[in-house]
């Protein structure tokens, strides 16, 4: 018993002496654990960046289609000039198999949108960088004089950044969509006619109440710019001039439950280097330009929910771009001259082969006479079931030139254009099936016709289709197209 005490007392005195001892070493505790918060104050798929007060979105897409068209006979070149009454020279034609009837391409896009608040507001930034493997859909091969070769289109692979902007209070700075625009191709697949550019831009919005905005852009005028002709017989060359100030662009726009509308206007100037003839000399024009713009988008929840009716109409004189078309498109495989900018001067699958319009035209005298015209487009998206949609559109567009612009003489030689006017009429359709969301498998047909009109002096619009020109009596095709989307 005693024996047992004095164990038992020396193993207790142990154990007191040891937690003693232990309670003087030095403590370590683990650090907390920085778990990923969801951020609920901009919306779905918002969560805080670890130890700061950012809240960020990943996102992206990836888009895979095919695409058919319709084969075309040979169609005038948009640049050339004859001496009247003659016909245009072999260079101006295309060969019929110079044409792709099928093409595809693969997009993958990645977007971040990163935002914190702040007492000023919402400080926002918006990067989308897209990738595009595209190939086909392009008129490519020219019979040139002495060659019967024609050079097939090749593919093309290209990144680039789409959309790069900030917003804070107020103030867009950065690479976004023009302010002037608002229906800007948001159903179709196959471009249409009206403005949709993406362009580098500095801008502010005054927001007031009841959904009443109002916005002024400074604009890069690349995004813009067009190709010149010119009515001089050699050595027929006319080029865009250097920048000097950018497109100014004021927007005055409502967003209710109804819908949208908006009011747009830009000025638009352009520089242009004609040469004189002479082959030594080039002359300069400046000429500034415009374009309105009056839009509505109506929503029509009483038919079901997301349907919705665009009705949009612009006039320009000067501008051309601003009725025109995308400036950014991958249809053609993807054409990188127009992603950088060089200009909207034709639509894809344009049934006059690109035939494409001008800001202005250099007359014999050396002064760029400005073109002018409209655009008016109408869409329409219906929900059949709330995984099944089908759109409708339509665009039409009108370019005309003046007479001066027109006809001209050099060395005592009377010289004209290849066409006074351009008419082209698009109409087309979309369904979509969603079997889950962010996933849509789409179909698309679409009808294009266009026509040139030809001014007096040179040889009649008969002879020109005998001659294997149909865009003088109205060029028609159409194009399919199967697209797979998945956005995340």
């Amino acid at each position: 018993m005693t024996f047992t005490r004095i164990l038992l007392g020396t193993a207790a005195a142990l154990m007191s002496v040891g937690t003693a001892q232990a309670a003087d070493l030095p403590s370590r505790k683990s650090a907390p654990v920085e778990y990923v918060k969801v951020c609920n104050a901009y919306g779905a798929g918002f969560f805080y960046i670890p130890g700061t007060d950012t809240c960020l979105k990943i996102g992206g897409n990836v888009t895979a289609e095919t695409r058919v068209i319709g084969p075309l006979q040979r169609a005038v070149s948009s640049s050339f000039a004859t001496r009247a009454p003659g016909l245009p020279s072999a260079t101006s034609i295309r060969k019929v198999n110079a044409r792709d009837t099928f093409g595809s391409s693969a997009l993958g896009r990645v977007e971040l949108d990163a935002r914190t608040q702040t007492a000023w507001g919402t400080l926002r930034s918006f990067v989308r960088i897209d990738s595009v493997y595209a190939t086909g859909l392009a008129a490519t091969g020219t019979l040139n004089t002495g060659s019967t070769t024609a050079t097939p289109v090749s593919s093309k692979e290209v990144t680039y950044i789409n959309k790069a902007f900030i917003q804070f209070a107020g103030i867009t700075a950065g690479r976004a969509q023009s302010m002037f625009d608002l229906y800007a191709d948001a159903y179709n697949y196959e471009g249409i006619r009206g403005s949709n550019a993406t362009t580098n831009l500095l801008a502010y919005t005054a927001t007031f109440g009841g959904g009443f905005s109002a916005t002024l852009s400074l604009e890069d005028e690349v995004a813009r710019r067009t190709t010149y002709a010119t009515t001089r017989l050699t050595p027929n060359a006319a080029v865009s001039g250097g920048t000097r100030i950018p497109d100014v662009v004021a927007a005055l726009r409502v967003d209710q439950a109804w819908g949208t509308a908006q009011l747009s206007a830009a000025m638009h100037r352009s520089s242009s280097l004609d040469n004189d003839g002479a082959n030594t000399v080039f002359s300069a024009d400046n000429n500034t330009g415009y374009a309105v713009q009056a839009g509505v988008k109506i929503n029509l929840p009483m038919l079901a929910a997301g349907d919705a009716l665009y009705l949009q109409a612009a006039y320009s004189k000067g501008a051309y771009s601003y009725i025109g078309g995308s400036n950014l498109t991958e249809s053609q495989g993807f054409n990188n001259e127009r992603a950088q900018g060089n200009g909207s001067a034709g639509l894809n699958s344009n049934p006059l082969y690109g035939q494409g319009a001008n800001d202005c035209i250099f007359t014999a005298a050396g002064k760029c006479e400005q073109g002018k015209g409209f655009a008016i487009v109408a869409a329409l998206k219906h929900y059949w079931t709330p995984s099944v949609s089908q759109s409708f559109y339509v665009s039409y567009m009108q370019w005309n030139y003046s007479a001066a612009a027109r006809a001209g003489t050099f060395n005592n030689v009377a010289t004209v254009i290849g066409f006074s006017s351009q008419k082209e009429l698009r109409l087309g359709s979309v369904v979509t099936w969603t079997p889950v969301k962010g996933f849509d498998i789409g179909l698309e047909g679409q009808y294009m016709t266009a026509k040139l009109t030809r001014p007096g002096g040179l040889a009649n619009d008969a002879a020109l289709v005998a001659a294997g020109f149909p865009a003088f009596k109205g060029a028609n095709q159409f194009e399919g197209r199967l697209r797979f989307s998945r956005s995340f």
